[in-house]
């Protein structure tokens, strides 16, 4: 997370940056979103960098994280370094879905699971599937336009 006080940084939701020599590959503004995501007059960026475990990311201390993610987006002139207020690092060790050769097998359980116990699984997060945000709201339509058939025929 970095903060900027800048009002208003730009008019994006996110971007990708598929370079190998950038440390984030997705970037995006929440202060876009919602004004109440940082404080007034300034704006937030998210730099998500994927990586695993133990690996040499992952052994990178948070100040040199962030020094790089500072340098990276401020040579992609996505922002400028004297206009950073704010800079902190959040770890999520299992953020991605990694199907093994039972996936299947096991989410089937978890799907068995919770429809006998009466919750219906919808979206990323819930089918446990990578989904773009336009998969996640088709899901979340059909889900919505299927009950109310449902509701009408009984």
């Amino acid at each position: 997370m970095v903060g900027i006080d800048v009002r208003k940084l730009n008019k994006l939701s996110w971007l990708y940056i598929p370079e190998k020599d950038v440390l984030p590959h997705r970037v995006s503004f929440p202060s876009n979103y919602s004004p109440k995501v940082s404080p007034l007059g300034k704006s937030s960026v998210l730099a998500e960098i994927t990586c695993m475990e133990g690996d040499n990311v992952w052994k990178m201390k948070n100040k040199e994280i962030i020094a790089e993610v500072i340098d990276d987006l401020s040579r992609l002139k996505i922002i400028k370094r004297k206009d950073v207020c704010f800079a902190r690092t959040h770890r999520t060790k299992y953020a991605y879905v990694i199907n093994d050769i039972n996936y299947d097998q096991n989410m089937q359980v978890v799907r068995d699971y919770m429809n006998n116990i009466g919750i219906d699984l919808v979206g990323r997060f819930a089918e446990f599937k990578y989904l773009n945000m336009d998969a996640c709201i088709e899901r979340a339509e059909y889900y919505v336009k299927k009950d109310i058939l449902e509701d009408d025929q009984a």
